[in-house]
């Protein structure tokens, strides 16, 4: 009795769940295999003609679920006799998909795409090893070719079709081909492709690169038997290899798709798709491979480039450089290209990309293919945006996963033939900028990479902005790499910038010498800024501006100086290199161990560096050195002070390697810092943040100290906003007053000197510069005729009186230049108290170090931190900065009023009370003042941490009810003007109340 499969499946396998496909595939299979082909040959042939007609389905889930099935289906009905041979089940395909009365173009489309599926089903196990291979593992070559003759056959009939049935094609001569034995079956394969005019096609070009080489087998029985010798190929490549020298234009048109396919006596062209071709994935490896590839860093060497030829030139084989420029530059980018040819331009640069060695990567950027990146990624307007900026991430993606190739990519898009140093701005990316920091850059590829850049700036034809361009970006490679410093690559650096800051340029930038010299020893101070901080990790060797100074002085020996020293400098110098030297042989005997050793060092080292740079001013800071390290070294201990001053005023200088240098070098003396250096410190936080305190820090005129009323008034209205518009009503009539007075006194002299050249009485003159005609004698009216000698030098005489008076106007300062002053001189006292409250910082680190290494605070730092308190409160109420009010809020709550009171307990003898109550009382008058400064919240959050941690300091020294009993009347007095004029609010007595309810109820 004949039984049929559930029907349901069917309908299953059309799902687009893949595994609903799978389980209803395996279903089916399984109820067709449990029926006997005798009793149910029916049924075995509605399956079979079923799934093969399903393969005309538009549905894409459809085609899969009955391709995979049929597989399965026909390799079975192979097997129990249903289907005599793999010719009839291809008979049975064409029957069951005719195209000849079709009724319409989707119908045809779908009886195609049908018999391709077809054939494609057969590629697949079992029923390949079955249809295609004998018992003995040879190929079933009647078959194979038949097989082949269908697939082209298919292929030609409609363009769309062209490309999926030619990769089939290629996938069956793929899986034969490693089982070929003689040379019939690769006699057959080319012959197909010539009869079909299949050889000049991109996948033709696929075949011949795979049999040649890819595939061992093929490739050997290719060389052995000659087999193109005694092919008559009407169309074949130069040489029989499409990679030989002379095959470039014919690469080029195939791998457009120009190369036309005759088919049943009408011509085609392939169809564009927004997808590479698979010959791509070939082509590109056996490009690279094809040649003896030079060193990854070619371009370190110019001789190298024309020194010797390659293997592939001398082969006879294409290279990748000249393949690229025909094939890709001259063809996918030229300016008549389309976009949609453009698109898949980009799409083999990203391949290439991916693939090719470092040697050749650069070549990627050729002329035109550049220009259509940048042009297509500076505008979102443009086609392929997207796509361009999505190849520049793909670019910074390769260069991180494979360092070697980034020095090369940079090469060629910043000094290329092609490049341009402004990519990133061009572009409108950070392409550039995210190569340079790149994570993955070792020290090697960081020695190629400033190599490069040195290259570029001895070149002969480099112009001032390129060198600027140069050397910001050595500077850039420092900053991103820092922590990666080595002296294979900043020895280099430093050495080119030491030449070009202290020695002459070259002869072909001779005319911007000195222009030269200003920028690279700005980048050389920068640099050292940015390696400086890294010394202090590695205190037993050399620090990085000593390695500076070495490269000046080994140069100094085979050149001179630009500027030369004079002699009292040198003296100067010398005899710091003298001291120098100790302190390095001492350091080197015992490492680790005095680090303020390291910090006279660094002091030293950078001295005579600005000494060298023309900063004459560091010959003092030099001899300051120098006597302190003489002094010291006879046993004196003469404190810090002078070290403080001197850093100090290095941090005053708006240098940031300066800056930066002053915090390495004051925690290199951090252990040795008291009382003395801390108040140097703290007494700079009470400048005013105006002209008179920018004189008072950096000047030392105490002239500044009394101001006029109208004065103060100008800058108080930094301090309150009450009095704003009153202090700029008065200072403004000042600023007149102050230009009035000073045209007046120009006015006067300009007066008496042309009284004087006219010769007129000296008397004639008064005290306010005006003249009394009215007093002249009748005699000095009768004045003596001048001869033309004469009125001529009175004539030179006036003119330079009157240029005189005219420049001495000029330099009057306006009033915005009277303001761009004063906003000058505050923000250079703010930026100067910034530092110092690092340098404060610092301390309290090391005072908490110091806590947590002994569990233990010493008395001096407990006095030194107390000290701090009254100071910075005072600091924050009169800043006109809120960064550097909150910086100091921050250190004053997180650091010293974290401090842990109880370890005051045992310095009551050492710590006077009365002190500690005195800087308590000033705390609380300043917070009942009536200007909290420009930000009040953050002054009166200091004063409460403030107050109350003095309070319990207070507790700890003398835990007694009169101790409580002052600080209850404090805050009650506190409490009782707070209620008559207070501004900030209840919190302030709240903390200390909660703080007493709490030691009340421990007690």
């Amino acid at each position: 009795m004949s039984r049929q499969v559930n029907r349901d499946l069917f309908y299953k396998l059309t799902s687009d769940l893949s595994d609903e496909r799978v389980q209803s595939a395996i279903a089916l299979i399984t109820e067709l295999n449990e029926l006997a082909v005798e009793e149910n040959a029916k049924e075995w042939e509605y399956v079979l003609g079923r799934l093969v007609r399903g393969l005309a389905s538009s549905n894409k889930s459809a085609r899969l679920g009955f391709s995979l099935c049929l597989t399965e289906v026909a390799a079975a009905a192979l097997e129990k006799g249903l289907i005599g041979s793999a010719n009839e089940y291809l008979e049975r395909l064409e029957g069951a998909l005719p195209v000849d009365k079709v009724k319409n173009g989707k119908e045809e489309r779908g009886q195609l795409f049908g018999r391709m599926f077809g054939l494609q089903a057969m590629l697949n196990e079992p029923l390949f090893s079955r249809v295609f291979v004998t018992a003995d593992g040879q190929i079933q070559q009647d078959f194979a070719l038949l097989f082949m003759q269908r697939l082209v056959q298919l292929a030609l009939m409609k363009a769309w079709l062209r490309q999926p049935c030619l990769f089939t094609l290629y996938q069956v001569i793929e899986r034969l081909a490693p089982r070929a034995t003689d040379a019939e079956f690769l006699r057959a394969v080319l012959t197909l492709l010539d009869e079909h005019s299949l050889t000049h096609t991109s996948e033709g070009l696929a075949v011949y690169l795979f049999l040649q080489n890819q595939c061992p087998e093929t490739k050997r029985l290719l060389e052995e038997t000659k087999i193109f010798d005694s092919l008559a190929l009407v169309k074949r490549w130069k040489g029989d290899n499409p990679l030989a020298k002379g095959n470039a234009k014919a690469l080029a048109s195939v791998l457009k798709d120009d190369a036309l396919t005759e088919g049943d006596g009408s011509k085609q062209k392939g169809v564009w798709t927004p997808r590479l071709h698979f010959v791509w994935d070939l082509l590109l490896p056996l490009l690279v491979t094809e040649k003896a590839l030079p060193d990854s860093h070619a371009h370190v060497s110019k001789k190298r480039k024309t020194g010797k030829k390659t293997k592939s030139v001398e082969s006879g084989m294409l290279s990748f450089a000249e393949f690229w420029q025909v094939v890709v530059d001259e063809s996918f980018f030229s300016e008549k290209a389309s976009s949609e040819r453009k698109y898949l331009g980009i799409l083999i640069m990203e391949k290439a990309v991916n693939c090719v060695p470092s040697s050749v990567v650069q070549e990627i950027f050729s002329k035109n293919a550049l220009r259509t990146l940048i042009n297509q990624s500076s505008e979102t307007t443009r086609h392929l945006h997207k796509l361009s900026v999505n190849f520049l991430k793909t670019v910074v993606t390769v260069c991180e996963m494979d360092a070697a190739k980034l020095v090369p990519v940079l090469s060629a898009i910043w000094f290329g033939p092609n490049g341009t140093i402004n990519f990133d701005k061009l572009t409108k990316s950070k392409t550039a900028d995210s190569l340079v920091t790149a994570k993955s850059l070792t020290a090697t590829e960081l020695a190629h990479f400033v190599i490069l850049l040195l290259q570029q700036l001895e070149d002969e034809d480099t112009d001032m902005p390129k060198i600027k361009f140069i050397l910001d970006t050595l500077l850039h490679i420092v900053r991103a790499h820092k922590w990666k410093a080595h002296s294979s690559w900043t020895n280099p650096l430093l050495l080119a910038l030491v030449r070009y800051s202290f020695f002459s340029a070259p002869n072909h930038l001779a005319q911007k010498s000195e222009e030269i010299t200003t920028l690279s020893r700005e980048r050389l101070f920068s640099v050292l800024g940015e390696l400086i901080p890294l010394s202090k990790h590695d205190m037993d060797a050399p620090s990085w501006a000593y390695a500076a100074l070495e490269l000046l002085l080994e140069e100094k020996e085979k050149q001179p100086l630009a500027v030369q020293l004079d002699a009292e400098l040198e003296t100067v110098t010398s005899h710091a290199l003298e001291i120098l030297q100790k302190i390095i042989q001492k350091s080197a005997k015992a490492p680790n161990e005095n680090p303020q050793l390291f910090g006279l060092e660094l002091l030293l080292a950078v001295s005579i560096l600005q000494v060298h740079a023309g900063d004459v001013d560091s010959a003092s800071t030099l001899e300051e050195l120098t006597s302190f390290y003489e002094s010291a070294a006879q046993g004196a201990d003469n404190g810090l002070v002078g070290i403080t001053e001197i850093l100090l005023s290095l941090v005053a200088q708006k240098k940031s390697m300066l800056r930066k240098l002053t915090l390495v070098v004051w925690e290199s003396f951090i252990d040795k810092v008291g009382r003395d250096e801390l108040d140097l410190l703290l007494n700079t936080l009470s400048a005013r943040e105006n002209k008179a305190g920018f004189a008072q820090l950096f000047e030392g005129a105490d002239e500044y100290e009394e101001l006029s009323s109208d004065e103060a008034g100008t800058d108080n209205e930094n301090h309150s906003s009450q009095s704003g518009q009153e202090s700029s009503d008065e200072s403004s009539e000042q600023e007149e007053n102050y230009s009035d007075e000073d045209v007046a006194k120009i006015d006067k002299e300009a007066t008496s000197a042309l009284a004087h050249a006219l010769r007129l009485p000296d008397n004639i003159v008064d005290e306010d510069g005006n003249v009394g005609f009215e007093e002249m004698d009748d005699e000095e009216e009768e004045e003596e005729s001048m001869d033309d000698e004469a009125m001529m030098q009175l004539d030179g005489q006036l003119s330079e009186i009157f240029k005189r008076r005219k420049d001495a106007l000029n330099k009057i300062p306006t009033g915005n230049q009277r303001k761009i002053e004063a906003k000058e001189s505050r923000d250079s006292v703010i930026a100067f108290k910034h530092r110092v409250v690092d340098m404060l910082e610092i301390y309290c680190r090391n005072v908490e170090r110091s806590v947590n290494k002994n569990k233990k605070l010493s008395v001096t730092m407990s006095a030194n931190m107390l000290s701090m308190t009254e100071p910075m409160v005072k600091a924050i109420q009169q800043t006109v900065d809120r960064p550097l009010a909150e910086k100091i809020s921050k250190l004053l709550k997180n650091n010293i009023c974290k401090m842990k009171p109880a370890a005051y307990k045992d310095f009551s003898n050492e710590i006077s009370k009365e002190s500690v109550l005195s800087s308590l009382e000033s705390v609380h008058s300043a917070i009942l003042s009536p200007k909290p400064g420009q930000f009040p919240q953050i002054f009166f959050s200091a004063c409460s941490s403030t107050s109350l941690f003095l309070s319990k300091v207070l507790i700890a020294m003398k835990d007694d009810p009169s101790t409580s009993e002052q600080l209850i009347d404090m805050y009650s007095t506190t409490m009782k003007h707070w209620n008559a004029s207070g501004k900030f609010g209840p919190n302030f007595f709240i903390d200390f109340i909660n703080w007493l309810a709490s030691k009340k109820s421990k007690n």
